[in-house]
């Protein structure tokens, strides 16, 4: 008798969990979420030349600039783009292209992401 007072309710929550499970969950068709991460373009030359270092920082924060218009920055990304500029104050312009490289594909994934996650929410 103990048994079956206890049984019904765990019965009774694991079919109301498993229904709502499924039933929660949207599908977001594939013409709507066509948004894709762009591809990355390949990083610039790291030579150590001053204008490598210039050319890869501009591309970052014109790609952070545009996370930061869609309110999509990830928390990392301007720090990563600070280090990138003390390394090319530096003079390190190998270290400062890889972060300033660093830093553009985290906003062009914060962008993808926030492209994603608006399909996502869009759909019924």
């Amino acid at each position: 008798m103990k048994m079956n007072v206890l049984a019904m309710p765990m019965l009774i929550a694991a079919l109301v969990m498993g229904f709502a499970g499924c039933s929660s969950t949207p599908k977001v068709d594939s013409a709507k979420a066509a948004v894709t991460a762009p591809v990355a373009k390949p990083a610039v030359a790291t030579t150590g030349n001053p204008a490598d270092a210039e050319k890869a920082i501009t591309e970052a924060k014109a790609a952070i600039a545009a996370s930061k218009k869609l309110n999509n920055e990830w928390r990392d990304t301007d720090d990563i783009m600070k280090q990138a500029e003390v390394a090319q104050g530096a003079g390190d312009y190998v270290k400062a292209v890889e972060l300033a490289s660093k830093a553009r594909r985290e906003a062009e994934n914060a962008v993808a992401q926030a492209g994603l996650e608006r399909a996502r929410l869009a759909s019924p």
